[in-house]
């Protein structure tokens, strides 16, 4: 079992105090290592803010507006916990975590937890995260580009995709994104963790010829 997670975040600004990342929502998608798989879970969660406010830039960027946040948001304490109960049964089950930025993301829930005063669950996404697969990595994007034909750029900065990128050259035509898309739900954070889910799967789909030739 495999489970793809992304949150949406936020960066705050206030005078006199550094930026910081806070999520505004967060979504997981856990099925197994088959394309047409049902999923076996699916979660997708707007925050309440609290202690922060959302800007209409970053509304612009994600689509929540503060007003949407006060009125369908949950708490994010409640929505860690679940979250992170969540990441225990994948843990539990030998699967792991996907995600498109995994470094930078870590530390957002790093962070988010301590905020929330659950550090007791630190050892664990710790180890979670440390175990997962991060579909941004360069070489990874090097190489699928490589499998399909492309010159694999010097500089590993160059081989960086984002996630629609990747899921245009791994997943043409699949039928799951295809709906993603014209529902609209890619780049909600549930939405992404069904694409981070299919690209990773399309990765290990590669991965196995490459071996068998």
């Amino acid at each position: 079992m495999h489970t793809a997670y992304y949150l949406q975040h936020l960066c705050v600004q206030a005078i006199g105090v550094s930026a910081t990342q806070r999520i505004v929502q967060i979504g997981w998608a856990i099925g197994d290592l088959g394309l047409s798989s049902a999923l076996q879970e699916y979660r997708e969660l707007v925050i309440r803010p609290s202690g922060f406010e959302i800007s209409a830039k970053g509304a612009a960027c994600h689509g929540i507006t503060q007003s949407d946040a006060l009125n369908v948001g949950v708490p994010l304490r409640e929505a860690l916990m679940e979250f992170m109960g969540a990441m225990q049964r994948v843990a539990d089950s030998g699967g792991r975590v996907v995600i498109h930025h995994l470094e930078f993301d870590a530390g957002i829930i790093a962070r988010e937890l301590y905020n929330t005063e659950l550090e007791n669950f630190l050892p664990l996404w710790r180890d979670v995260a440390r175990q997962g697969f991060c579909t941004m990595d360069p070489e990874v994007c090097g190489w699928a580009q490589a499998c399909h034909g492309r010159v694999f750029q010097p500089h590993e900065s160059d081989n960086i995709m984002k996630l629609g990128k990747l899921l245009e050259l791994l997943l043409w035509g699949n039928e799951t994104v295809q709906r993603l898309t014209a529902s609209k739900k890619l780049h909600t954070a549930g939405g992404d963790a069904q694409a981070h889910r299919l690209v990773y799967v399309a990765l290990r789909s590669l991965a196995d010829k490459a071996i068998s030739q």
